[in-house]
């Protein structure tokens, strides 16, 4: 009998308090290595409250996180991107009047040791050959040395997301990474997420309102209503649960 797989994250009766309101009431739930997991709800369902407790932001009132069966409730975000966490916000985290090769070199600088020890050794510190990587995998080469503010929203995307993947993530977060993305721009978006999924082998977990990229990108979708799962599955068992398009989904 071979042996289960253990979860890569945990998240064991997670709770999250603002003074009486429960944003996220006591909420487990498990990524797989590899998996791309899809967390949907209304507004104000506690999607990104769970998101914030799972990567460091927020302190939960209860519950708690394990990376690779460790515990990290009380672990700092900083120390969590550390141990192979990232990800991205809805507002673009790149810096407008860098060039996109800037971007990236200061996006992998800034996990290459201490603070101390990147001003001992000066330079990019060995970063090179990654933003090389980047910008050929995210097809962003022809952009290197245009300024961020220049690119298109789309292209800021692509490069917002290539700046996370940069430092070789065991678990990457989005947060709704199609939002304001033209549809031609959605598709090249999900092929080079399901190759940086397949190929390097990162699990994926997103926020996201856009049905349709969800239910194509997934392997499995936990839903959430009023700070509780509501359902999880596959995308098809979710698109056809009566309690999911009653509450969420519509008729």
């Amino acid at each position: 009998m071979s042996e289960a797989i253990q979860p890569l994250l945990e998240v064991d009766n997670l709770s999250r308090r603002f003074g009486p309101q429960l944003a996220v009431d006591g909420v487990s739930l498990a990524v797989q290595p590899g998996e791309i997991l899809g967390v949907i709800g209304p507004n104000g369902s506690g999607k990104s409250t769970l998101f914030n407790c799972m990567l460091g932001q927020l302190a939960p009132s209860a519950g708690e996180v394990r990376l690779s069966g460790r515990k990290i409730t009380t672990m700092g975000a900083a120390d969590r991107c550390h141990q192979g966490m990232a990800r991205t916000f809805q507002l673009l985290q790149t810096f407008p009047g860098l060039t996109v090769a800037q971007n990236l070199r200061v996006a992998a600088q800034e996990h290459q040791g201490s603070m101390l020890s990147r001003l001992l050794r000066g330079g990019w510190g060995g970063t090179e050959r990654a933003v090389q990587r980047s910008l050929a995998f995210f097809k962003l080469e022809h952009l290197a040395h245009e300024r961020a503010e220049a690119l298109s929203y789309g292209q800021q995307k692509l490069l917002d997301i290539a700046m996370a993947l940069i430092v070789e993530p065991r678990i990457l977060f989005l947060d709704e990474p199609a939002g304001g993305v033209t549809p031609q721009m959605i598709a090249q978006l999900k092929a080079l997420l399901l190759a940086a999924n397949r190929e390097r082998g990162v699990s994926l977990v997103l926020v996201e309102h856009n049905m349709d990229f969800v239910m194509s990108i997934c392997t499995r979708i936990v839903v959430l209503a009023a700070g509780r799962i509501l359902a999880q599955g596959t995308p098809q068992q979710i698109l056809h649960n009566p309690t999911v398009i009653e509450a969420y989904l519509g008729g």
